[in-house]
């Protein structure tokens, strides 16, 4: 299998979803806003390890270097690492401990989720793996780990090739040992990405259909019970709709839930890419026939591949960050120059979307670098053909309820954080990129797929967290593992306004 192919078989992306068209229509007027502008560089220090191109590539020469592969970094450094056996996507945090899965590869000793003791961050290391039926599937629970903090749980479904799938709930009071309390199925749904109701008792899932035939599900399930979860409701949203991800509002009243767009942004297709707001509060008031309600959309046509999301408020304002994957630059196309004539941003990134109308939400900044500017599409459109590029993946920021730093895994431009405190004007503070791998495979990695590739990159895909104020980021890259990163101190003796 090709490195090409490879990608598109880890997202899904070509599972016979993919439709033909013709050339899509001119961009919409919030494109245009967006392609004015990229996010001011971070300011690094005078021993950083720092990019030599656009911010966010990795040039050829920097792919192609003689010598052992290197870290990039920027006002932060890795203090920490558990290796292990590689990653696939997706990693939660509780206490002292983070959980991220692992696929099921030919040589994988220990398939499904990795369960690591932080406690010590420059010496991380794993207590148990948990392989019950929903964690150890073929690519692991994927994107469909979360955490309930306040009920001390962890949820996980997967992407299994049987139907029902598993949806596996486990007790974490004792987080370097997480107990089993039930391993369910609902015939017809399975998590790719999900989240618990704040106070822990009712689980959200967002079902993203593998089968172009199948059609898209929002599903609730009560989990007041862990050892007996039950299905609440199945909530059908337009056939046209491809959701994916799944985020609920502090006080269980909204739901939010990224849809996307399946094809790149040159054809032309009935599938739309960006968000819809929900009305739950039927489910949070425990009314005996509880209704879901559509109560708006905001749809973008300049970047697709929509994926992670998180509620943050700023300024006292309510505001989503909604991520894309990909822009102009298909991993599939084979006309480079056809892509960089469209005039659309070559790959996806960040957004900032405004909630304080929820009939209008709208889009109050992007988070473009310099490698998915328009005007730079000549540049980067060689580097690299897998997917995501240098597009984002999630942003998760600091402190929900007053947010000031957003980390985002940028795939191929590896962890890049900014400053969020005027959501109008966020600027970079920071990045790391993992050093390559090249050849080389860790077994549990999602590369170990395909293991006779060159990777120049070792991609973040996953969902950071930040820990002890703000002045520690956990995330995992594919080849590299777990990493604890640290802001060097002299950027947090300069900038002690931005840590909680």
């Amino acid at each position: 299998m090709s490195s090409q192919m490879l990608w598109g078989t880890l997202i899904g992306l070509v599972l016979t979803l993919l439709l033909s068209g013709t050339l899509a229509a001119t961009p919409s007027p919030e494109f245009s806003a967006a392609a004015a502008r990229t996010v001011p560089r971070a300011s690094c220090g005078p021993h950083d390890q720092t990019e030599s191109g656009l911010q966010g590539q990795t040039t050829l020469a920097e792919r192609f270097r003689l010598g052992p592969s290197k870290a990039y970094n920027c006002n932060l450094e890795r203090v920490g690492q558990f290796e292990g056996e590689g990653a696939s996507a997706g990693m939660v945090a509780f206490e002292d401990c983070a959980y991220y899965s692992i696929i099921r590869g030919p040589k994988t000793q220990h398939p499904g989720v990795a369960v690591v003791d932080v406690s010590d961050a420059a010496h991380p290391n794993t207590t148990t793996y948990l392989d019950s039926p929903a964690m150890a599937g073929p690519m692991g629970p994927f994107e469909s780990l979360t955490v309930s903090a306040g009920r001390k749980l962890l949820a996980a479904s997967n992407m299994a090739a049987r139907d029902p799938t598993p949806f596996d709930l486990y007790d974490i009071s004792d987080c370097r040992h997480p107990v089993l309390k039930s391993s369910a199925a609902f015939p017809g749904l399975y998590s790719h990405s999900g989240e618990f109701s704040s106070d822990g008792q009712v689980y959200y899932g967002s079902k993203w259909p593998l089968d172009p035939k199948d059609r898209s599900v929002i599903f609730v399930i009560d989990v007041s019970h862990p050892s007996s979860p039950r299905l609440l409701l199945r909530w059908y949203p337009d056939p046209s709709w491809i959701t994916h991800s799944i985020v609920v509002s502090s006080d269980g009243k909204r739901a939010y839930v990224s849809i996307k767009r399946m094809v790149n942004d040159q054809t032309e297709t009935k599938n739309p890419n960006g968000l819809a707001i929900l009305d739950v509060s039927d489910i949070q008031a425990h009314r005996s026939k509880p209704q879901i309600r559509l109560v708006s959309t905001l749809f973008w046509e300049d970047t697709h591949g929509s994926e992670g999301m998180q509620l943050v408020t700023l300024q006292g304002k309510r505001f989503l960050t909604f991520s894309d994957n990909q822009g102009a630059i298909d991993y599939q196309s084979p006309r480079p120059g056809e892509m960089c004539a469209s005039g659309r941003p070559s790959y996806g990134f960040a957004r900032i979307i405004d909630l304080s109308d929820e009939m209008t939400p709208r889009t109050a900044s992007t988070l473009m670098l310099e490698a998915d500017a328009p005007a730079n599409c000549t540049q980067v459109v060689h580097d690299s053909k897998e997917y995501g590029a240098y597009g984002s993946y999630a942003c998760i920021v600091d402190n929900p309820e007053n947010g000031r730093l957003l980390a985002c895994a940028s795939w191929q431009s590896g962890l890049r954080v900014f400053d969020i405190r005027d959501p109008v004007h966020p600027k970079e503070v920071a990045y790391y990129k993992p050093s390559a791998r090249r050849s080389e495979v860790r077994p549990g990695s999602l590369l170990a797929l395909d293991p006779h590739s060159d990777r120049t990159t070792d991609p973040v895909i996953t969902f950071p967290r930040f820990r002890k104020g703000g002045t520690e980021i956990w995330l995992t890259s594919v080849q590299n593992g777990f990493q604890v990163l640290r802001f060097e101190a002299p950027f947090v003796a300069a900038h002690r306004d931005l840590f909680q």
